[in-house]
Parts: C-alpha cells; structure tokens; sequence
C-alpha cells in the first residue's frame, strides 16, 4: 500500500510539471547553406497544437554580424490586427505580437516572413523565443508557446541569390474560414485565409465569386458583401512568381442557393422527359 501511495506521488509530481500543450513557434529558412551576400527568407508560424488562439506574441533574435535583416513581409498574415507590428531593435531581435479575429488552429499558422542578406563567413543561428499565446475561450487564458532554432552556415564564396532562381512551386496548401464575431466588423461574417510561400514569398490574394465570376485582389480579414454569401467563393493564393493555389468555400447560403438549382435543374429534366414520352404516345395512336 504504501508502494502504491509513492508511486502516485511520483506520477502526480511529474504530471504537474508537464507542459500543458506542445503549441509553438516554427521557423523554416528557404537556404540553409548560403554565399556571402546571398539571401534566403525565414518564414514564421505558429503550431496550436490543437487549441484555439487568437492572440500571439514574441520574438526572434538573430547575429546582427552574419546577417542583415533587409525586409519583413506579413501579407497573408493569419493576424487580423498587430499590437506590435514584426520590427527589429538595435540588438538584433525582430519583436511582434497581434490579434487573429475569430481566433486560430492549426498546424502552419502563417505570422509573416523577414529576408535576410549574409555579410560573413561563419555557422549561426536564428532563434524564435519562448512567447505566449492566448486562447480564444473569452477569458483570455495565457499560454507559454516554446520557441525554435534554426542553423545556417555561410561560405566564403558568393552564391546566387535565391530570389533569382526560377520558381514553380505554388504557396503551401490552405483553407478559408467563414467567422463571425461579435468584436469584429459588427458580428457580420468574414472570410479568414493565409498560406505561405518558400520560395521568393506571397505576392496576394483574389477572391472570385461564383463560377464564372472575374476574380479581385481582396486580404485577410475580408468582410462580405451581402450578395457574396450566397455564391460559391474560392480564394486564389499568388506568390511573387505567378504561381497559383486555391482554396474552395461552400458557405450555407450558397448551398442552399445551389441545391435548388439542382433540385429545379432536376424537375426541368424531368419534365421534358414527360412531355417527350407523351408526345411519342400520342403519336402511336
């Protein structure tokens, strides 16, 4: 008895040590080998690990003697409103934080992405901090989100920037969301959508309305139209290489829309069937 009563205490002991969620940071470098003056993109996101979030914060520390921050990107961004928009310090630190309407979950939550120039020889390392998170259960509970570390190493000789590479491959797999909250454009449904893009970066977004409908350049958030509700909606991603990705949204008005379409494209067939066979009889007798 007594065995069992430390072996509860050891398993209660470390239970309350454990992390309570694996969310976390997530840093992934298009170049890991670079030339001395070559660029590469460090694109940022975040992994929820299953919970709903929707406010996030941190920071990314990087040697300011390897490496020259030359433009942060954060179209497509899964924030809908920055407390702190991504900006670098003196210390080499880009710092951020901001708010996702209607919050967020998922594995490859794009945050933005920063291009970097190498200046000299050497390994080194970018480091996404430890942040916090909040979830989106209308009590703002904090969440610790651990951080990741990634490793480049610079070669004396200059390589060809990556940017000038051709480029085919399509911004990564992604969905849209149709959300309403109450502390976001009045409660009216908006469409939620981001993806990111490993080779030069996303260029934007067009949301095409209907089947047939032309498409418009539109960002995340993106209110609706009333009209839009009730049409099928896919959103296009583009990347700064022209390539395509789309995502498809059936919202319940367009469902409806099109199901009586159907059911009426139905009956109509159905009807001239009738009147054909009745035709065909009348004319046997």
């Amino acid at each position: 008895m007594r065995a069992w009563y430390v072996l509860m205490t050891v398993f209660l002991t470390m239970a309350s040590f454990s992390p309570l969620v694996a969310t976390e940071f997530v840093g992934e470098m298009s170049e890991e080998t670079l030339g001395v003056g070559s660029e590469f993109v460090l694109t940022v996101s975040v992994d929820t690990a299953g919970e709903h979030l929707n406010a996030f914060e941190g920071s990314v520390a990087f040697p300011k003697d390897m490496l020259r921050l030359k433009e942060l990107r954060d179209a497509g961004s899964i924030i809908t409103s920055w407390v702190d928009q991504p900006y670098t310090t003196k210390e080499g630190r880009i710092h951020f934080s901001g708010i996702t309407a209607g919050g967020y979950q998922g594995e490859k939550g794009f945050l933005f992405s920063a291009v970097f120039q190498s200046l000299a020889k050497g390994e080194g390392f970018i480091t996404l901090s430890v942040g916090r998170a909040f979830k989106n259960d209308g009590e703002g509970t904090s969440l610790s989100l651990s951080g990741d570390t990634s490793t480049f190493r610079i070669d004396e000789s200059p390589q060809r920037q990556p940017r000038d590479e051709p480029d085919s491959t399509p911004p990564e797999d992604f969905e849209v969301s149709l959300v309403e909250d109450a502390n976001a454009f009045d409660g009216q449904p908006f469409l939620v959508f981001a993806t990111a893009d490993k080779g030069r970066g996303m260029g934007s977004y067009e949301l095409c309305v209907g089947f047939f409908a032309e498409c418009h350049e539109v960002q995340s958030p993106y209110l609706l139209k009333e009209r839009e509700e009730s049409f099928f909606l896919n959103i296009k991603a583009l990347d700064l290489s022209g390539n395509v990705r789309t995502a498809y949204l059936f919202t319940p008005q367009a469902f409806i829309r099109y199901s009586l379409y159907l059911i009426l494209a139905i009956l109509v067939c159905v009807g001239i069937v009738f009147v054909i066979l009745r035709a065909r009889r009348s004319r046997s007798f």
